[in-house]
């Protein structure tokens, strides 16, 4: 850990810290001990949470990791470069031009017990540091952290969708693209190129090896993720494709359009399979239940259907949206249905029997995007008065307003943890909130 300390980020450590870093990485380790990273909310066996630590110090204590990168894949090797050869003063502010991830707007804001807990970190003694900088998570959660900001698309961003795995995460554009980034860093991966219009959707399969968008030119692509290579151009739709989303097993890909339908594929061989129909407007998104037995879709026509993916059956029509309805999700285990609309409100269901539960208010615009966190616990909303709300679906209480975006929030969804907000606009950014909700 030395030599990568030295040879990586010469100038961001004082002999001290790297005297109580090695310390601590070198001394006996008991390899079956796991324990929570006080910084993120990764789990990792002690003698990896020791080099875990040390790249926090550089990002956190040292605030040298960029967070804003304006172009395609390589303005990420250019800002990191420029962080790193940038000089340091004080604490380690970067006197480059790159914004910084999750830090202060500048050292004087800082409160004085952060610069304490720093201070605390760099003077303790190998015995001891490990112990305060457990503490951080605690003594640091309510500091407001500026979101990381993503802006290398050029016009609105429609949709974002982390990979199961939490290492990928997705973000398709009116200007044609599907980009996937890094998101524990912000650095851009690829640019996939292929659609001819707006790409209004994007969704990992489950097991994270393909990644679906649906198109306003009418087709649906597969590609490798990994890669950023194509494999399959899905034909039938007769207008827009706005919205797509695989089956819980990875065996179903369904899609909802501007031709009032819904359709069935089979990702492996890119065949149509079935074709629902009942909706009588635009069908705006599409979504499986946790357990795959129900397909949920929400439409123009102010209406949520229901149906048996197996067969087709429509089961339920739930009424009570007083305009589109343009966003619904399921809860982890199934036993809620969120939705958001034109109407502004969000309404939860049952969807097991389709009845109507609570109406959750305090929107001023429309409710593009709704998410569940992976807990359950949380229900994350995106609309077009520019903000993202936290409400607690059990009472409807807000918890959290976050207003970062200049313009309306089309998307949202939680990282894999829980402990990231991926939101997309048309500010044609895409920004990572730290969720800081207890």
């Amino acid at each position: 850990m030395g030599t990568h300390l030295r040879t990586n980020h010469p100038r961001s450590w004082t002999e001290q810290q790297f005297s109580i870093l090695l310390d601590m990485s070198e001394g006996p380790l008991d390899e079956t001990q796991v324990l929570a990273c006080p910084i993120c909310p990764n789990e990792l066996y002690l003698s990896r949470l020791l080099p875990h630590l040390a790249d926090h110090m550089e990002e956190i204590s040292l605030f040298v990791l960029p967070s804003v990168f304006n172009g395609d894949e390589d303005d990420g090797s250019r800002a990191i470069q420029a962080a790193r050869t940038a000089d340091k003063t004080g604490m380690g502010s970067a006197t480059s031009d790159v914004s910084l991830a999750f830090s202060a707007p500048d050292a004087k804001e800082r409160p004085p017990e952060y610069q304490q807990i720093l201070k605390e970190f760099a003077d303790s003694t190998p015995a001891d540091s490990l112990s305060k900088a457990i503490t951080w998570r605690s003594d640091l959660k309510n500091y407001s952290w500026k979101p990381m900001t993503l802006s290398s698309h050029t016009k609105r961003v429609w949709s974002v969708c982390f990979a199961p795995h939490g290492r990928l995460l997705a973000s398709c554009s009116e200007d044609q693209t599907v980009r996937l980034w890094d998101p524990t860093t912000g650095y851009p991966l690829h640019t996939l190129k292929g659609h001819t219009e707006t790409v209004r959707s994007v969704v990992f399969s489950p097991d994270g090896r393909l990644l679906a968008s649906g198109s306003y030119d009418n087709t649906i692509r597969l590609w490798y993720p990994t890669t950023g290579n194509p494999l399959h151009t899905l034909k039938g739709h007769t207008e827009t494709v706005r919205s797509v989303a695989f089956s819980p097993d990875g065996r179903l890909l369904a899609s909802g359009s501007g031709d009032n339908t819904i359709r069935l594929w089979d990702p492996k061989t890119s065949n149509p399979l079935h074709t629902f129909k009942g909706h009588t407007e635009t069908v705006c998104l599409v979504v499986f239940s946790p357990d795959g037995r129900l397909l949920a879709s929400g439409s123009y026509d102010n209406t949520i259907r229901l149906w048996d993916p197996t067969t087709g059956n429509p089961l339920y029509t739930l009424k009570g949206h007083t305009e589109t309805v343009c966003s619904v999700a399921f809860s982890p285990d199934g036993r809620l249905l969120a939705s958001g609309s034109y109407d502004n409100t969000i309404r939860l269901w049952d969807p097991t029997t389709g009845n109507p539960l609570h109406t959750f208010k305090g929107h001023t615009e429309i409710v593009y995007s709704v998410a569940f966190s992976p807990d359950g616990r949380l229900l994350a909303s995106g609309s077009g008065d520019n903000t993202i709300r936290l409400w607690d679906p059990t009472t409807g209480s807000v918890l959290q307003t976050i207003n970062e975006h200049s313009d309306e929030v089309n998307s949202i969804a939680f990282s894999p943890d829980g402990g990231l907000l991926a939101s997309g606009s048309d500010d044609c950014t895409v920004q990572l909130h730290l969720v800081q909700v207890e």
